[in-house]
């Protein structure tokens, strides 16, 4: 939260934490899967 000291500044309510942005990103292609000889 870049915002977070002004939102603490006005005593105004958090957001929830997002576990999503933990994780994984899987941009895998099969292109790429072929080179490394895996599918």
């Amino acid at each position: 939260n870049p915002d977070l000291p002004e939102l603490l500044r006005q005593d105004a309510a958090l957001r929830d934490f997002d576990p999503a942005i933990l994780g994984p990103i899987a941009n895998i292609k099969d292109s790429e899967l072929a080179f490394n000889g895996m599918s």
